[in-house]
């Protein structure tokens, strides 16, 4: 039995196309998935993740008011603002005025998007109660987009109407 060298030749050359086309398809997989997470968001499931996130729209929360009107201001993006123009005249043109009652926030659902390695944005949708001595609370689906940064460790907040939550989740 005698092996051509044509013929050895013909089977290194498939062998190493073949492998070729495995690489290709795996790389070009993970640039999808990679895709895929940047365009939708995900549902955030660590516990501690999720309840700092809560802490965050809670402290954000507690401050939409009159009473901390430089505490606000200071939670709110930097470039959000400057979008809009937000002051301290306008400020609650874009957040909800909480100054009649004590609120707190509860029943969130968190999705995130990771932008970079330090930067992760948390789309929050949640209830704000009206805390009141009656038996009748008030419940007020609120939604708010939370950027932050881990390696300076800050975080800022982006009031939503529910239309960025909805488009990141879809």
């Amino acid at each position: 039995m005698e092996i051509k060298l044509k013929e050895v030749l013909i089977f290194i050359l498939l062998v190493f196309l073949s492998s070729v086309a495995i690489i290709y398809y795996n790389r070009s997989s993970k640039n999808s998935n990679k895709v895929e997470n940047k365009k939708y968001a995900i549902l955030v499931s660590n516990s501690t993740e999720y309840y700092k996130v809560v802490g965050m729209t809670e402290k954000f929360v507690q401050n939409s008011n009159k009473n901390s009107l430089s505490n606000l201001l200071s939670l709110i993006d930097e470039d959000y603002k400057s979008e809009k123009k937000i002051n301290s005249k306008n400020v609650f043109k874009f957040v909800t005025d909480l100054s009649d009652a004590r609120y707190t926030f509860s029943n969130a659902t968190i999705y995130y998007k990771k932008i970079s390695s330090r930067l992760k944005k948390y789309y929050v949708k949640g209830s704000i109660i009206k805390q009141s001595f009656s038996e009748d609370e008030e419940n007020i689906e609120y939604y708010v987009v939370v950027n932050v940064d881990s390696k300076n460790n800050t975080f800022s907040i982006i009031p939503d109407n529910g239309n960025l939550f909805k488009e990141a989740t879809k």
